[in-house]
């Protein structure tokens, strides 16, 4: 098992890091101007051992294709032996597959090479770049840290659906009713929270019907009455509850008072 750790990112066009200057990738690094000062035979930086992946499954070497991606492993080796090479370069185009890229890190590890510069060529004009290093003889008792899984809430065992509305003096058009629909049907959880707490034996599909009283300022409403099969009295004391929770807008009429019936159905 091979471990590896991602010692930075960065944010550039092709390979770098803080130690190797971007324009390395398939050669030898540019050494910077030299002034009236600078010694007359500056010597250039090491250059990066370049291979890249392309998407249609070829790798290539300082630009030239191997002619067998296995080949990979064997002119990593040859590469390391020069010792005229500071690390590796690896590039990647687009939709190359992540099995692709682990088998190239692997075989590049296997050669010798403990600094890995990774880059993804991009679509568009940034690459994100990761510096990667090999750990040498990890210890056998090391295992790979396993992330801890979010628990998913619970999943309501009904489902819920607007069933009917009637404004008292109107207007009953689409609008009107939208206007005190929605505020209801956003506050739906809570109505399956108290439907989830039925209790065996009791009938857990049909309608609820309430009467309420909305102030002309908005606000909260007030329960004037109910109507349901549904449940319990403990179900008919929560759904009462939480219909006196939905919060409405001032209506543009002033103080209403509308009929809702909302459709429980279990899902279980």
């Amino acid at each position: 098992m091979k471990y590896l750790a991602i010692l930075g990112l960065a944010t550039c066009s092709w390979a770098c890091s803080g130690t190797v200057n971007s324009s390395a990738v398939g050669g030898a690094v540019a050494a910077h101007p030299q002034t009236a000062t600078a010694p007359p035979h500056t010597e250039s930086l090491p250059r990066l051992f370049t291979v890249e992946l392309l998407a249609n499954g070829e790798v290539l070497v300082f630009g030239t294709p191997l002619a067998r991606p296995t080949q990979l492993l064997e002119s990593a080796k040859s590469a390391r032996a020069l010792h005229d090479s500071s690390g590796v370069a690896l590039l990647i185009e687009p939709d190359v597959a992540d099995s692709q890229t682990s088998q190239a890190v692997n075989a590049l590890i296997d050669a010798g090479w403990t600094r890995i510069h990774i880059s993804v060529r991009p679509r568009i004009q940034n690459a994100t770049t990761a510096v990667v290093m090999a750990a040498p003889n990890p210890p056998p008792s090391l295992e790979p840290a396993t992330a801890p899984s979010a628990s998913a809430p619970p999943r309501s065992a009904f489902t819920l659906r607007s069933f009917g509305l009637h404004i008292g003096g109107g207007p009953n058009d689409d609008a009107t009713k939208s206007f005190f629909r929605n505020p209801i049907e956003s506050e739906f959880p809570k109505f399956q929270s108290c439907a989830d707490g039925i209790p065996d034996g009791k009938s857990r599909t049909g309608s609820f019907g309430v009467d309420l009283y909305i102030p002309g300022s908005g606000g909260h409403p007030k329960v004037k009455g109910t109507r349901t099969r549904v449940g319990d009295k403990a179900f008919v004391k929560c759904v009462s509850s939480a219909f006196e929770q939905v919060d409405f807008l001032k209506p543009s009429r002033g103080a209403a008072m509308i009929s809702y019936s909302l459709k429980f159905t279990a899902t279980e």
